[in-house]
């Protein structure tokens, strides 16, 4: 892990971007970000990079190694957690800063949602999200808050690769990124829906207009010739 944070380091020095860093060394962009933030707050050079352990260099990026984590027990009832997430408005953020607030789990969001996963995977559960289909009308109409992100993410996480979720949206793919306000977020959703899905580009008129009673209705006076024939503008 030294040498690839040493490069990392070296190819920013350089000029590159975070995507071309990522590339480059097979890193995820999220991580790259969390390392240059790092790297710049605690003035790490390339060549100090070079001359630590990983050990320590992990230590002077602030970052602990495996061998100072902290072994958590968890103690939640998924049981309920489970039954309150079928309650309307109940989301799995809401349940991780209730139980946290409460002293009942110390972890982190990410862990949670997969300590949740691994349970539902065990026992059967069906939530919400297990459903064979899941499908999203109106995606990206409107920004996506952090907090919403975070929801969503665990969400589409849970689905990835295990179950089908169809994204309805008029926003080209490519607006998809800046309409997400926290970009690591942004990275994480897309890098989940976009990579493993098949792209269908609708082309014609609205169904909408198409299937209008109205519109039959004048189609067939302009054919008994009681109106002028229709204009499109």
């Amino acid at each position: 892990m030294r040498e690839k944070i040493a490069e990392l380091i070296r190819l920013h020095s350089s000029g590159r971007s975070q995507v071309e860093i990522a590339q480059a060394t097979g890193i995820a962009r999220s991580t790259v970000q969390d390392y240059l933030r790092r790297v710049l707050a605690n003035g790490v050079t390339h060549e100090e990079a070079k001359s630590l352990s990983t050990a320590a260099l992990l230590e002077r990026l602030g970052k602990k190694g495996r061998g100072h984590r902290k072994a958590v027990t968890h103690t939640i009832d998924f049981a309920w957690v489970c039954t309150e997430l079928k309650r309307k408005g109940v989301t799995r953020a809401l349940l991780f800063q209730e139980l946290s607030r409460d002293g009942k789990y110390q972890g982190s969001y990410q862990v949670f949602c997969r300590l949740l996963k691994t349970y539902l995977r065990d026992t059967n559960v069906v939530l919400r999200t297990d459903y064979s289909l899941l499908i999203i009308d109106e995606w990206m109409r409107d920004s996506i808050k952090a907090s919403q992100a975070r929801e969503l993410l665990a969400i589409i996480d849970l689905r990835c690769r295990a179950s089908s979720t169809l994204f309805v949206s008029q926003i080209p793919v490519a607006d998809w990124h800046k309409n997400i306000e926290d970009p690591t977020l942004a990275d994480a959703i897309l890098d989940r829906v976009v990579h493993h899905a098949l792209r269908l580009d609708l082309k014609g008129e609205s169904m909408r207009k198409l299937t209008s009673p109205l519109l039959k209705l004048k189609k067939k006076d302009q054919k008994d010739g009681n109106v002028a024939p229709l204009r499109h503008h």
